[in-house]
């Protein structure tokens, strides 16, 4: 986890929360499909039993199981899909754990960096400009703050995953 990719979530927080969803959709359609749904065209025959079985029978023998092949990729596609899911609500659950302890007194700045800077998306200048009068801040203490709070996202983060 790095701090750009903290901020890249910061600033799509509506996005990260639809990507759950929409994986969770997903999930749940891959996990609804029923073994009907595997269309085989040949079946694989670990016995093929010589050429003339085959003309007689008019089968075609194969030694690659294509049901095996399609349902293997779609367990793959699964699991691809359940980690990339555990990914995102680990950082969802971090930022959140993050977001929620900035309520505290000592941390009202830190709250209204945070909202100007990813939730209203303005510029620093504009964060600074924005900041209240009686407390000045200049750009890189704004900016030090910042990255004292995604540090503390990355590491709720690191946290989680042990």
């Amino acid at each position: 986890m790095t701090r750009a990719r903290v901020r890249y979530y910061l600033h799509n927080l509506d996005g990260l929360k639809q990507e759950i969803a929409d994986i969770n959709a997903d999930l749940e359609q891959y996990r609804a499909m029923s073994s009907d749904s595997l269309q085989v065209r040949l079946d694989a025959d670990p016995y093929p039993s010589g050429k003339e079985l085959n003309e007689q029978s008019g089968g075609v023998y194969s030694q690659v199981s294509h049901a095996e092949t399609l349902a293997v990729k779609r367990a793959d596609f699964i699991n691809r899909l359940e980690q990339e899911l555990f990914d995102k609500k680990t950082i969802l659950a971090a930022i959140n754990c993050v977001l929620y302890y900035l309520n505290g007194y000592d941390r009202q700045v830190d709250k209204q960096i945070i909202q100007l800077r990813y939730v209203e998306h303005l510029q620093w200048r504009q964060v600074q400009a924005k900041m209240p009068h009686d407390m000045y801040y200049d750009i890189d203490t704004l900016r030090h703050r910042d990255q004292r709070i995604t540090d503390e996202i990355i590491s709720s983060y690191n946290a989680r995953l042990k």
